[in-house]
């Protein structure tokens, strides 16, 4: 074998390197065809240092049979750990080349260790860090809070997440805990779904890979409930409306953000194949303006999905909101009209109207330089199709999110929607139905949460006793 066959290799040069190869190669019949041992669990930083350094490659020249077993290893082994920790040693000083021909001695080996120990700490540190929030794998293990008074999990989540035994299993979710502010209620869903009850809501910490919270009475103290999942980097489905401030929601985004969080705060008008359509259509063209009509009987449960509809298909297409103003006789029936003021990238200006009426959602949006278009959710009929039509989507969206990192809306755009959503109730409760600009928002002032059209209700109540 010729030194020129070593050079191209990644290994430098070295006589005594050529020497060591040789006599092995000429001992090849005495190779031992004993497999190796198993080695010891490795850290994620000491499996790296092995098999970039130590480990016996798989290179054409190295001394490994064509079977895998070993072959006279000892002083293949011997001569890798001898040069694995002078490249350590040398990296850390400089005073010595690499090709240097001076032995190496136990002084220069302890002189070695410590920049070897700092730099498999460091790689350790890493991986734990990268580890926090990487996607996980398999079923995911869900828990669920607020389960019982006015909550889509009790109505339509929680029998697609853990369907029964005669219905198909729709996601790669199941729901493993459950807290409500209400025990016994807690207690009876964990019952209708095979879950467990926990007695206080930060109590599903490492035992769930998401959280998805799905009441309505909640939404006042959203920044209380979901702050440990979202310092733990866990994602978090919370079902309209995300919270009843903008103080509370910069909170959660700002907790989100430090910890790498993902949220999703959804409609089922938003997540949608008719109104994924409507957004594709309106993205590029220069509208004009719109009517949607929406299905309402109190402003922040279900007027809430109109508002999110127009974000969805006018805003995230590219044509921000200026003001929002909001007239009806009573905010917590209909009917009642809402007007959204736009200006584009260019700065134009458009107007559009939510008619907060009845039914499902449509809208009606019309471009410049042509005919207006029409767009109408329908619920589906039979089942499956009474679930993935409208239902299943917005699971859908979350376990992607769960599994991907990427959210369907940027926390800039959560707070966005909560801002025009918050510009709403403050036209109609403090400014006679008159327009509300955004930034003329108080950052502390808060929305009701109580129901006048839900007399009997006493949830909100029992969260006012818990968390005041």
């Amino acid at each position: 074998m010729h030194a020129n066959s070593y050079a191209s290799n990644s290994m430098p040069w070295n006589p005594l390197y050529l020497q060591s190869s040789w006599a092995i190669v000429k001992n090849r019949k005495a190779w031992s065809k004993t497999p190796a041992p198993p080695r010891p669990a490795q850290s994620r930083a000491t499996s790296y240092f092995v098999s970039r350094f130590i480990q016996p490659s798989t290179r054409p020249d190295s001394p490994i049979g064509e079977d895998g077993t070993t072959c006279g290893i000892h002083e293949e082994m011997t001569r890798r750990k001898t040069y694995a920790a002078r490249r350590v040693y040398h990296r850390s000083h400089g005073d010595i080349s690499m090709n240097s021909s001076n032995r190496f001695n136990r002084r220069t080996l302890l002189t070695a260790a410590p920049a070897l120990g700092v730099a498999m700490a460091a790689a350790d540190v890493r991986g734990a860090a990268a580890k926090k929030n990487d996607p996980p794998n398999g079923i995911l293990r869900i828990g669920c809070l607020n389960v019982k008074a006015y909550s889509h999990l009790a109505t339509s989540w929680a029998s697609i997440i853990n369907p029964s035994a005669d219905q198909v299993r729709l996601t790669g979710m199941r729901i493993t805990h459950c807290w409500d502010i209400d025990p016994e209620g807690a207690k009876g869903f964990a019952k209708s779904y095979g879950c467990e009850a926990v007695p206080h809501f930060d109590d599903m910490l490492g035992k769930v890979d998401g959280i998805i919270s799905g009441g309505y009475y909640n939404h006042g103290w959203n920044h209380i409930l979901h702050e440990p999942y979202l310092k733990a980097g866990l994602p978090n489905l919370i079902n309209r409306p995300f919270t009843n401030s903008l103080d509370k929601a910069r909170k959660m985004v700002k907790t989100a953000r430090e910890s790498g969080a993902t949220i999703l705060v959804p409609s089922a008008f938003e997540h949608n194949n008719v109104i994924a359509g409507a957004k594709s259509w309106a993205t590029g063209k220069k509208l004009v303006s719109y009517s949607a009509t929406n299905g309402a009987d109190d402003y922040p449960t279900h007027g809430i999905h109109g508002v999110y509809m127009v974000f969805r298909t006018i805003v995230e297409s590219g044509n921000p909101v200026v003001s929002v103003s909001y007239r009806a006789k009573s905010w917590h029936r209909p009917p009642g009209i809402m007007t959204f003021e736009h200006r584009d990238k260019q700065g134009r200006q458009f107007f559009g109207t939510l008619d907060q009426t009845g039914g499902w959602g449509t809208i009606r949006i019309l471009a410049d330089g042509g005919p207006p278009r029409y767009f109408a959710i329908e619920d589906g009929n039979g089942y499956p199709f009474n679930k993935t039509q409208i239902w299943a989507p917005t699971l859908w969206a979350f376990e992607h999110m769960a599994r991907s990192r990427q959210m369907p809306q940027s926390l800039d755009q959560i707070l966005d929607k909560n801002n025009i959503f918050l510009a709403g109730w403050r036209s109609i409760l403090k400014n006679d139905g008159n327009p509300v600009k955004l930034d003329q928002v108080p950052e502390d002032w808060e929305t009701p949460v109580e129901l006048p059209n839900r007399p009997g209700d006493t949830t909100a109540s029992l969260f006012k006793k818990m968390f005041g």
